[in-house]
């Protein structure tokens, strides 16, 4: 190989030099600057050897000369001694200066835009502490979440946000300016990055955060493989936050789809992991929301940070039982006892003994509102009527989808319904034309399923049907690969039309009509429809997700008031606890009443099911409630009766 030329060696260490970045180009103004000054100060003192002026200039005078000219051209006029050719040097160094100042401008507003892109990027390191830490991308999720924890830290002062993702940082700010432009007392700060690198997480300042969520990939009617990759993320992202963490200090939240994937991340004994199955708790909501009409209304408001919520709060009840404890807060509903050993108790026995170390699970607006007293607030006066029970009996479901959530569905209603109940399916038609699968015709716990091929977007579909024939109908939101959450939702809305149309027709209002959607946005047209409740699968987990974050015993608390085994909470009518109706009794007595039968009072509906203010929880035990006979009790019990 021959040897390089000294004009390719010069070329290929001026390449590398260059290639360094900004400082290299400024030095190399720098230099022609100096080279520059050099050599017409040069020419100057030549000048003066052989053409002297009249004048003593001098060096130092040349060269201040020569400097001011290259700088301002304007400097000319101060050589006012000097004529002939060294006004032709003056005309050089102005021509000179101009070229390196508008190289200077050049490189100086390149390296301000390049600086502000990198911004832009998100590529600076974040200097939060005591911060939520958002990683990955998918906008209904993060919008939901976000809102929930703005709300969060309302009562405090300069808390941030901070989200990881592999998206651009401006698309994430732009997006987020419009999806949520109230951000009250919380700072929302961005960055762009891969979740599962520790170098992208120490980036996002980790290791001061006080938890993180990380999201998945992908939706629920995702294909299998995409759902796969999603866990795969997940693992890797969960691993990087270990090894940053060391597995102390920071408790995470996740989405995770397969069950086995799920019980080796809540394994991680060392480092806190809440695996939420997202599905499953849906499954759940949507089985107790159609057997307890109005019930979705209490669910969002009690998932929500706006308006009541649950808290885990210690207390000087040391030697009280649990009865009189409900009595020892003004507005406050202690609904449960979590030990040492953080075993929950949902509704424990009233004569229940408190210790110093148990923590009480209350119903309450704010932390703020959660004040023991000394002495009891109010006093219930009423006897119980418990000997009034609801009488149960067989009962008919109609199932419209076939989803991955289906048999979870069927397999959580058949712990509730008598045997000999049945449920009739409708699946869904394919984009294909074609109808999927049918369902096992035996369900479990005596439950009768069977499947109906009938396309329910057709009208004649519900002439034939008769939908007033069953005590409830549960409308699954069932969407693919192939269409978008609004399309899902429009076909749901369609189908909700044609329900309503027959069961106006039949003058049957008494069937409940239990509808799940995709985005949340969507639920003002479905309203329109009349339907009785709604269940928004997005917000619904956006929401278990933001309260899990800030409380991780959250998931044990929900695990139990969404399973059939303990208490649950349901809608009783009234007239089971007061003999005459209407009537305006104090709230301490609605608690009271419900105590007599084992039963926890959080609350009261009045109106319409769907109407936000048609719940009243955990008002103040002293107020006045009135009372009618279309009205519920809103009750923690080990059963609808």
């Amino acid at each position: 190989m021959n040897r390089p030329s000294f004009r390719q060696w010069i070329r290929y260490h001026f390449d590398n030099f260059m290639a360094r970045g900004g400082r290299s180009i400024f030095v190399s103004l720098v230099a022609v600057f100096l080279a520059a000054l050099a050599l017409l100060v040069s020419i100057r003192l030549l000048l003066e050897a052989f053409v002297p002026e009249a004048s003593d200039t001098g060096l130092g005078w040349s060269t201040f000369v020569t400097f001011l000219q290259l700088t301002d051209p304007g400097s000319m006029a101060e050589d006012s001694v000097s004529s002939g050719w060294y006004r032709v040097v003056a005309i050089a160094a102005g021509v000179t200066g101009i070229v390196l100042l508008a190289a200077l401008i050049a490189f100086i507003t390149n390296a301000v835009d390049r600086r502000l892109h990198d911004l832009r990027k998100g590529h600076s390191r974040v200097v939060e502490r005591h911060h939520t830490l958002i990683l990955g991308w998918e906008e209904q999720r993060v919008s939901e979440i976000v809102r929930e924890l703005v709300i969060a830290n309302e009562s405090e002062d300069r808390q941030a946000i901070v989200i990881l993702a592999d998206r651009d940082k401006e698309y994430m700010d732009d997006f987020l300016a419009i999806a949520v432009p109230d951000r009250r007392t919380t700072r929302l700060v961005t960055r762009s990055g891969n979740p599962a690198s520790p170098l992208n997480l120490r980036l996002a300042a980790v290791g001061a955060a006080r938890s993180a969520i990380v999201l998945a990939g992908c939706a629920d009617s995702a294909p299998q493989a995409a759902k796969a990759e999603s866990d795969a993320r997940v693992v890797k992202t969960l691993l990087a936050l270990r090894s940053e963490t060391g597995g102390g200090g920071l408790h995470a939240v996740v989405e995770v789809f397969d069950p086995a994937v799920r019980a080796l991340l809540e394994g991680l004994t060392d480092f806190g992991v809440v695996a939420l199955d997202a599905r499953d708790f849906l499954s759940r909501i949507l089985v107790q929301t159609s057997r307890s009409l109005g019930l979705s209304v209490v669910y969002d408001e009690l998932l929500s940070f706006d308006g009541n919520e649950m808290y885990l709060c210690p207390g000087p009840f040391e030697g009280l039982r649990f009865g009189e404890v409900v009595f020892r807060y003004r507005q406050a509903i202690p609904i449960g006892v979590m030990d040492e050993t953080g075993v929950l108790a949902v509704n424990p026995p009233q004569d229940r003994v408190l210790r110093a170390s148990d923590r009480l699970l209350v119903v309450a607006e704010d932390d703020s509102t959660i004040t023991f007293s000394d002495h009891p607030v109010a006093e219930p006066s009423r006897p119980a009527r418990v000997t009034e029970r609801l009488a149960r009996e067989q009962e008919r479901y109609l199932l419209v989808g076939r989803t991955p959530k289906s048999p979870l569905v069927l397999s959580e209603l058949s712990k509730y319904v008598l045997p000999g109940s049945s449920v009739d399916v409708v699946p869904r038609m394919h984009p294909d034309g074609g109808a999927p699968a049918g369902i096992p015709a035996a369900g479990a716990g005596g439950l009768v399923v069977s499947t109906m091929d009938v396309d329910p977007l057709l009208p004649e579909t519900w002439t034939s049907i008769e939908p007033s024939s069953y005590h409830a109908i549960v409308l699954l939101s069932e969407g693919d690969e192939h269409r978008l959450p609004d399309q899902i939702d429009a076909e749901t809305i369609l189908i909700l039309l044609l329900i309503r149309r027959a069961l106006e027709e039949r003058g049957a209002p008494g069937t409940t009509v239990i509808t799940e959607l995709v985005e949340s946005e969507n639920q003002p047209l479905a309203a329109s429809t009349g339907v009785n409740d709604f269940v928004i699968s997005s917000r619904l987990v956006s929401m278990l997700l933001a309260q899990m974050s800030e409380e991780p015993s959250m998931h044990d608390v929900y695990e139990q008031l969404l399973q059939e085994e303990g208490s649950e909470i349901y809608l009783k009518p009234a007239s089971l606890y007061l003999e005459e109706l209407p009537a305006e009794v104090p709230f301490a007595d609605l608690i009271g009443l419900a105590a007599g039968r084992g039963e926890v009072c959080i609350g009261v509906r009045t109106g319409r099911p769907g109407d936000p203010g048609g719940v009243l929880l955990a008002p103040p035990k002293t107020d006045l409630i009135a009372v009618g006979p279309g009205d519920s009790l809103v009750v923690l019990a080990e059963d609808e009766t």
